[in-house]
């Protein structure tokens, strides 16, 4: 692979450092990820937008971590309340999770440090 591929912004994973510093840098680079596949295939259910992935699929599109580290990753962002996860697959022995973020945890903790 040519260095300017390696460098191009198509492929780049960007993240706010400020973010970073508040909860962890794994947590705000899944965030970011998370963020802008909603983005782009989000579906709105009860006033959010959610995607719908498995570790496994965050896996393949986040291969520099272990499916382990990313189910740390995504457990830790919901016990702090900054991602929130709910079941919406017509059958219920599908567990897969759907993900949405909660924006308003992020708005919160720039409230409380400033």
């Amino acid at each position: 692979m040519e260095l300017e591929t390696l460098l191009d912004q198509e492929y780049s994973l960007g993240f706010n450092p400020d973010l970073a510093a508040t909860i962890g840098l794994s947590e705000a680079l899944m965030l970011a990820h998370l963020h802008t596949l909603i983005e782009a295939y989000g579906v709105e259910r009860d006033g959010r937008d959610w995607i719908v992935h498995t570790y496994r699929q965050l896996h393949e599109q986040l291969p520099f971590w272990s499916e382990a580290t990313i189910k740390r990753t995504i457990l830790s962002l919901e016990k702090d309340g900054c991602l929130i996860s709910e079941n919406y697959n017509p059958s219920k022995m599908n567990k897969t999770k759907w993900y949405s973020i909660c924006y308003e945890k992020y708005i919160d903790m720039r409230e409380d440090e400033e």
